[in-house]
């Protein structure tokens, strides 16, 4: 998959040194005096590798909290350079806040997001919330629309500015037709506001003229007239990605209510997977940074959030979207129980990928039964599975034939032959 990866998300280990993760096999605990150097070296690796899966317009997205963030940025900024950094969200995951911190609730964690190559990058529009949606209150012929007023405001907004801008508008007061030039029975009109303040037009000329009759509003109160720009709902590309996201991202709720509602019968009420990602944080960071043909990476994949994002993204605008999954097998949240429960089992079976990741994304394709009893349609698609193993390194003839064997279906991912 080399220059062949559209959109790389993670979601490493946080370090947060409860556990969560291991560097050569060791555990690294909160008071290892170089916790952060592993983690880093942890993470150079990786990252580095992944730099080569992406195209010339592709992005990567790292999910991080303030443990590391700092640091994981220096080393994006080596990596792909500090001006292909494309910014840092703001994510809200826990709205009440982690009560057991010392100082200050956490409530929040970062998204790094960065560009092989921004001059090649794109990033796209997330979808109108009902909110913003409401706003198009009024409605003509040509559609929905919500107004805006024609006179600049804030910066870049007097005749200094643009002077190009600054002009007079005649209106007919009782037809309130509008002209550029001066006539009878006209009145004239320049943007300058209530503190009279010379301020300028949001078009020129000859755009107002050519668009006023299905983007302008004359309004008038007494002897008084005021144009406004109707800003249409149909040409609203979506609302412009900020660097804040607060709306359905809760980790410990909707990830967690997610992951129960696809996987709950089969767990009886356990804790399945410590702090899984909100599918609607994933779908939305991989909606607007990858197209509808893109493949999708993800080698910290956890639970498999990023899969059922993928496949709903697909659904939901009829995309064509490949994703990779890498994730451990180590147990988790119910699985260390389970593992405890049956010694004599072979432990892989209670671990992430075999217990968790995999199960969900095959019921996210098949379809299943719902915590809630609600039978609940797959959304289709294929998937494949792979386990990691060493091969003898000696190169007798066996140990070819069982290199070439177990290399047939990596070989057919590579030649792009499976249907």
């Amino acid at each position: 998959y080399y220059n062949k990866v559209k959109c790389i998300y993670i979601d490493p280990p946080y370090n947060t040194g409860n556990k969560s993760w291991k560097y050569n096999n060791r555990y690294v605990e909160r008071d290892d005096a170089f916790k952060h150097s592993k983690f880093l070296s942890f993470m150079d690796k990786r990252i580095r590798l992944s730099k080569n899966l992406l195209t010339d317009n592709g992005i990567i997205v790292c999910a991080i909290d303030d443990y590391e963030c700092q640091n994981v940025r220096h080393l994006f900024d080596d990596i792909f350079g500090e001006d292909n950094r494309l910014g840092t969200i703001t994510v809200v995951h826990n709205p009440g806040g982690r009560q057991d911190d010392k100082y200050f609730a956490t409530a929040h964690e970062y998204m790094l997001v960065y560009a092989k190559n921004k001059d090649l990058a794109k990033v796209g529009y997330l979808e109108i919330s009902d909110k913003k949606l409401a706003e198009y209150k009024f409605e003509d012929k040509f559609g929905r629309y919500k107004l805006r007023e024609f006179r600049r405001s804030g910066a870049n907004s007097r005749p200094q500015d643009r002077p190009n801008l600054w002009y007079p508008i005649y209106i007919h007061p009782k037809t309130l037709d509008i002209q550029m030039s001066k006539k009878s029975g006209y009145i004239e009109l320049l943007p300058i506001d209530p503190k009279h303040i010379k301020r300028v037009w949001r078009w020129n000329a000859k755009t107002l003229m050519e668009d006023k009759d299905k983007y302008i509003e004359v309004k008038k109160d007494g002897k008084n007239f005021t144009l406004y720009v109707k800003e249409r709902i149909d040409d609203n590309k979506g609302q412009k990605p900020k660097t804040f996201w607060n709306e359905s991202y809760y980790s410990s709720a909707v990830g967690t209510a997610e992951l129960k509602n696809i996987l709950g019968n089969h767990f009886k009420g356990e804790k399945i997977f410590d702090f899984p990602k909100s599918k609607f944080l994933v779908r939305d960071i991989i909606e607007i940074i990858s197209t509808p043909n893109s493949t999708v990476l993800d080698f910290f994949a956890g639970s498999g959030t990023t899969g059922q994002a993928v496949l709903e993204l697909n659904q939901n605008n009829k995309g064509n979207r490949n994703f990779i999954l890498c994730t451990n097998n180590e147990l988790n949240g119910i699985g260390s129980k389970l593992a405890l429960k049956n010694p004599n089992e072979d432990k892989q079976k209670f671990g992430v990928c075999r217990r968790i990741c995999y199960p969900r994304i095959e019921k996210i394709i098949s379809g299943y039964t719902s915590s809630e009893n609600e039978k609940i349609n797959g959304l289709g698609g294929n998937l494949k599975y792979y386990k990691t193993n060493f091969v003898p390194a000696e190169p007798t003839e066996r140990n070819k034939i069982a290199m070439t064997e177990k290399a047939t279906e990596m070989l057919c991912i590579k030649e792009d032959t499976f249907e």
